[in-house]
């Protein structure tokens, strides 16, 4: 639903030691809900000031605090900035910020959003869960947190560039090669990388290095210049990177939310991790077929420059191998995890309740609706008897769910009917938004609310919708909620559109699986 004069406060910090990842993933998320008619503030400790200067381009509001280390004093900071701001949502994206802390936060009248990589605290006190990484499994999470997780890279962090990248073309060699190691690189990876290349000799061949906001070697870089065998630009704080991407060919980066953003522009990538926790992105990336990983035990100096050469190497003469890559890529990352995750942050506004027969006259009115009408398979009009008559027997079918979807204030939003197959473990949706609400991006939050109560409370595996072409609104709202297309079919003599959503995080609770539920 619309996040219109909501705030969400977001904290998070960056620099030579932790990093920038943990800012620009929250500065997307940031885009995502200003986006959807909210407001955003930042509450940071340590930021390299061009990393301020970023945000406040955003129309951010930016809070400075002292105590900066995620411990109780940065709590009480964090909570004083919380009460002046009023915001209905806090975001957490830090590994400092532990179990103490998120209860700290928890206390305030906001909900709480925690951005996870490798489950660093146990987030009981969460009301949403982000694991953005395409190996991120749910069943590894505590069985508590069911409902409240959101996994894989369909919610991967991009910011707004990454929204509509252009058509790629595979050159037969590969003549520019992106070399970036993100904000900070501690132990400067980027000019070994750049010393293989040098040495490699490669002839024709421009490589643009993208140092971070928090790279400290320039000194050693500079040097290397003036020796370097190699046709070499130096980017510095590159504000669109997504431009830049656009025109290579090749990239070797390190298993960072980089891979993410390149996976989304269609760049083969080498992954080279310089952290432990970036091993696992590297290594499913490489299993999806989207990136080559060099493993991260091998030798530092040795066997795994001599692989990062070898891999170079083999793609920059290889077409057809970098673009099974760029396609691989495009299909794991489409660029809408950020509104993902705050359509699915505005569903924790909307109550699910069950339909009864006082909710007759208002679904009908729904029902009637030109517009409703317009875009359903069966376009005729429905007496109010004939309409009581079919919702009584809705509500007495077992294998039927009709909800109603209300907000915060007890506003009627839309409904929602689930029809399940219990033999194939599959249910058919179909929603209608209150005429008042539309375009407004409803839609969506009332879609995700219902799908993870649905998803918990009965067994079913997957959910389909069946569009009528031409509603592109309904089919949009439903991509947006993470639904993928398959296979039209025909449906009453009209086409249809269908999208697919197979269970991912949730979890069915037996206990609940009941007609009421």
């Amino acid at each position: 639903m619309p996040l219109s004069r909501t705030r969400l406060l977001i904290r998070a910090d960056g620099g030579p030691k932790v990093g920038t990842g943990h800012v620009m993933r929250m500065l997307a998320l940031g885009q995502a809900y200003q986006k959807r008619g909210g407001d955003v503030t930042f509450v940071i400790g340590d930021l390299p000031q061009t990393l301020v200067r970023r945000l406040e381009y955003e129309k951010f509001q930016v809070f400075r605090i002292r105590n900066d280390r995620g411990n109780h004093a940065d709590a009480i900071d964090t909570r004083e900035i919380a009460a002046l701001v009023q915001p209905q949502w806090i975001a957490l994206d830090g590994y400092r910020f532990d179990d103490s802390y998120e209860a700290w936060m928890a206390n305030s009248d906001a909900k709480l959003i925690v951005m996870d990589d490798y489950q660093h605290t146990l987030h009981q006190h969460a009301d949403l869960v982000v694991n953005q990484n395409i190996y991120a499994d749910p069943k590894s999470y505590e069985g508590s947190l069911r409902g409240r997780l959101l996994t894989g890279s369909n919610y991967a962090l991009l910011r707004k560039e990454f929204s509509t990248p252009e058509n790629r073309k595979t050159p037969p060699i590969a003549k520019r090669v992106l070399v970036t190691f993100g904000g900070a690189d501690p132990d400067n990876w980027t000019l070994r990388t750049l010393q293989v290349l040098s040495d490699m000799k490669l002839k024709r061949i421009v490589v643009d290095c993208v140092l971070g906001s928090c790279y400290q070697a320039y000194p050693e870089l500079d040097e290397f210049k003036r020796y370097a065998n190699l046709s070499l630009r130096v980017h510095k704080n590159v504000d669109r990177m997504a431009t830049l991407m656009q025109r290579v060919d090749l990239a070797i980066t390190a298993g960072g939310s980089t891979c993410y953003e390149l996976a989304r522009c269609g760049v083969p990538a080498i992954v080279l991790p310089i952290a432990d926790n970036q091993q696992p992105v590297a290594a499913a990336l490489h299993h999806a077929g989207a990136m080559r990983s060099v493993d991260h035990s091998e030798s530092v100096e040795g066997d795994r420059c001599r692989k990062l050469m070898q891999l170079v190497r083999s793609l920059v003469r290889d077409p057809s191998s970098r673009k099974q890559m760029s396609e691989l890529g495009c299909r794991l990352v489409d660029g809408r995890g950020a509104l993902r995750i705050v359509d699915r942050m505005a569903g924790k506004f909307v109550e699910i309740r069950d339909a009864s027969v006082d909710d007759a006259k208002m679904l009908w009115q729904w029902r009637n609706d030109p517009e409703v009408r317009a875009v359903s398979f069966s376009s005729t009009s429905i007496e109010l008897p004939q309409h009581q008559a079919w919702l009584q027997r809705q509500i007495e079918d077992t294998n039927s769910r009709v909800w109603v979807a209300e907000n915060q204030h007890g506003q009627p939003l839309g409904s929602i009917r689930f029809n399940l197959d219990q033999s194939l473990c599959r249910a058919t949706v179909s929603i209608i938004v209150d005429p008042r609400f539309r375009s407004r991006g409803v839609g969506s939050a009332l879609i995700q609310a219902s799908v993870a109560r649905l998803f918990e409370t009965t067994p079913a595996r997957e959910i389909l919708a069946q569009i009528k072409s031409g509603n592109v609104a309904s089919e949009k709202a439903f991509v947006n909620a993470g639904f993928r297309p398959i296979e039209p079919v025909v449906l009453q003599g009209a086409m249809a559109q269908q999208f697919l959503l197979s269970r991912g995080p949730y979890q069915w609770n037996r206990s609940a699986n009941r007609k009421s539920a």
